[in-house]
């Protein structure tokens, strides 16, 4: 009976065991393996207050550029801020101020690329390459819209307070799906969907200043770089970095390196920190390059220094950090790769790296390259390390000879399994603290739920509101027409030539074109109430009590102090012509001297007299008389007056011995017609009284 009993009690242990065995390596590959889109996107530049979560921890921390991303993070760009953020394969998005920016999935396998986003509130614009692979998607969700784009793609992308969406299109085109339907907007394009449903299509309106600072970090990033040639085509779009980082050199060993511009003293993985992701440590560079720490590998050498080795073709994987480490009871070290050296990480790495999760690894020795390299092996104290504070300790090379060479723990991978980890361990900034004020509003908080169960759509024709139908086309699609906007430097016309990746509609599909329904006018029964006109009232001012009227103070005039520098002047040259040639003067009209010349003008015609006149002339004419003339005395005037010239002159008539004036014409006895009363001579129009001839002197 006993017997029986241990028989029975032996293969029910080892059933136990080899149910062990099965299930024990699911369970631990769920929580120490290498997640999924680890490495696929970074932070690659920030300004202001930008926190960072997590999927499994709803607390809120300080973001920091080099920040490597995977899925289930959110970030949160708060007032007056800016975030952007770089994909593995090219592609960017910016994130405006009071915005929040999700990455539900990172995914990248033989298939193609895919990433998924959700906008919860704020507004963000993105910028896509042309993918490879058929499947590849970049979509962005809002609470009532998916924006998707599947080739050559320049977007923005606002989620309004209301639940308004707008999507437009700087170049290239994106599919838009609602609850109503599916529609593609094509580049000079915007549509606005409602959170009613209705949605309208109209012209891109004009760049402001969120577009001009995206267009800015475009243009750095889309510059020409020198360091495409020597990197891989994967690394494309790292080039900036090692173009404002350092120069390119020739080593006989690797090829061209690349050979940073740091000060004296530095090393690979000292500048910076070690972050805890939950399955391994992940470095965050303090230096302003992010592609060297986590690609390719470093190298000293007697004439460069530190040089870093780019991959070999094939060989494009990121990785957390590629070093060697050993720790020990007091201290934790890490020492930087070689180009010829294996890695061991929590996950496949490339050909030159082992997954110690799935194969088992017993390292007694090992001896690296660079451990001979001035400043090549950084040391921490294990305290410190657990706690999240990299400060580097000063160790003897001795203990790092012995550390190295068997004596301590020579481990495969890094010590994420073996120490316990502090809270400041898991963030990229942990002196920063997040007050409340920086966090996001609630009414975002309540937003991201609509979104967050959203499915991606990677090529196929299936909705990501519904998997199992298909969208349909927007058919209650109202078009804005605009005047025309200049955008990015170019004319943008609402209809311009399409692409012709357009889909085409069949004419029994197409929507039926209502008329579109005006709202009845109504009479206005309001009483028409206006209010009074009031005079307008100025207060008096008393006479004494008004302001003085200051002249106007002119500025004075300083004297001109520059010399006068004056063109000389040239004397004036005329062409000499010969004598036979010149023309013939004409010679000149002499005038006597105190003559007057008088021009010859028309005579003026004497004015006609009145019939009263005439008569009174007949009347005074004495029958069997010769009518004498009458004389017209003319004063004497100088020659060349005004008065004198244009007159022609009259020779007068001397009277005869014993008469004054004019001739007597009437008889002796009356008075002439042209005297006075007294006797004296009358004025004659236009003239003077003529002076009698001075008396003889007495003897």
């Amino acid at each position: 009976m006993n017997a029986r009993r241990i028989q029975y009690v032996t293969v029910a242990a080892i059933a136990f065991a080899a149910i062990i065995s099965v299930f024990l390596p699911a369970c631990a590959t769920a929580q120490t393996d290498k997640p999924e889109g680890i490495g696929l996107a970074y932070i690659s530049y920030l300004t202001g207050d930008v926190l960072f979560s997590t999927a499994d921890s709803d607390e809120w921390g300080a973001a920091a550029p080099n920040y490597a991303l995977m899925e289930g993070d959110r970030l949160w760009a708060g007032e007056d801020s800016k975030l952007e953020v770089r994909f593995e394969s090219g592609e960017t998005a910016w994130l405006n101020y009071q915005s929040e920016l999700d990455f539900l999935k990172l995914e990248k396998d033989d298939d193609g690329t895919a990433y998924q986003m959700a906008l919860p509130a704020g507004e963000a614009s993105f910028d896509v390459k042309n993918f490879e692979a058929l499947k590849s998607v970049f979509q962005v969700d809002t609470p009532n819209t998916s924006v998707r784009a599947y080739g050559r793609a320049r977007f923005r992308v606002t989620s309004l307070a209301d639940g308004t969406t707008q999507a437009g299109v700087t170049d290239g085109s994106v599919e838009v799906e609602s609850e109503e339907g599916v529609a593609n907007v094509y580049s000079g394009e915007m549509l606005e969907v409602y959170p009613d449903g209705r949605s309208r299509i109209m012209g891109l309106p004009r760049a402001d200043s969120w577009d001009d600072w995206v267009a800015s970090r475009l243009d750095r990033r889309s510059k020409a770089a020198r360091s495409a040639r020597y990197l891989p085509r994967d690394m494309y779009g790292y080039a900036d970095e090692f173009d404002e980082g350092g120069r390119w050199e020739s080593y006989p060993e690797y090829g061209y390196v690349w050979v940073p511009a740091v000060a004296a003293g530095w090393s690979p993985y000292s500048n910076g920190r070690w972050v805890y992701y939950g399955f391994d440590y992940v470095w965050l560079p303090y230096d302003p390059w992010y592609a060297p720490f986590h690609y390719g590998r470093w190298n000293w050498t007697v004439s460069f220094g530190w040089c870093w080795v780019p991959p070999a073709p094939g060989a494009f994987y990121w990785s957390p950090g590629y070093v060697g480490w050993t720790w020990g009871p007091d201290y934790v070290y890490w020492v930087p790769l070689a180009p010829s050296e294996v890695y061991y990480g929590y996950g496949y790495y490339g050909p030159t790296s082992v997954n110690i999760y799935t194969t088992t690894v017993i390292v007694n020795k090992n001896v690296y390259i660079n451990t001979q390299a001035a400043n090549g092996v950084v040391a921490v104290h294990r305290h410190d390390f657990s706690e999240g504070r990299m400060r580097r300790a000063e160790v003897k090379r001795e203990r790092i000879r012995e550390a190295f060479s068997g004596r301590e723990r020579v481990a495969g991978g890094s010590p994420a399994r073996e120490f316990k980890h502090a809270r400041e361990a898991r963030l990229p900034r942990p002196d920063v603290r997040v007050s409340e004020r920086q966090l996001p509003p609630r009414q975002i908080t309540e937003r991201r739920g609509e979104v967050r169960d959203r499915r991606v759509v990677r090529g196929e024709v299936k909705s990501a509101f519904d998997p199992g139908r298909q969208p349909r086309h927007m058919r209650e699609l109202e078009r804005v027409r605009q005047p025309e906007f200049k955008r990015q430097g170019r004319e943008v016309r609402p209809g311009e030539t399409r692409p012709e990746t357009r889909p085409q509609i069949h004419p029994e599909m197409r929507p039926e074109t209502r008329p579109e329904a005006r709202p009845e006018r109504r009479p206005d029964t309001r009483p028409d109430v206006r209010p009074e006109k009031k005079p307008e009232t100025r207060p008096q001012v008393h006479p004494e009590m008004r302001p003085e009227s200051r002249p106007e103070a002119r500025p004075e005039r300083r004297p001109d102090t520059r010399p006068d520098v004056r063109p000389e002047k040239k004397p004036e040259t005329r062409p000499q012509v010969h004598p036979e040639i010149r023309p013939e003067r004409k010679p000149e009209r002499r005038t006597e001297p105190g003559t007057v010349t008088v021009p010859r003008t028309k005579p003026r015609r004497p004015e006609r007299p009145s019939p009263e006149v005439r008569q009174e002339r007949r009347m005074e004419r004495v029958p069997g008389e010769v009518q004498q003339q009458p004389i017209e005395v003319r004063p004497q005037q100088a020659p060349g007056s005004k008065q004198e010239r244009g007159k022609v002159s009259t020779p007068q008539q001397t009277p005869e011995r014993g008469q004054r004036g004019g001739g007597d014409t009437a008889g002796r006895g009356q008075p002439s017609k042209d005297k006075g009363k007294d006797g004296k001579q009358n004025p004659v129009e236009g003239g003077t009284e003529e002076p009698d001839a001075a008396p003889e002197p007495e003897k």
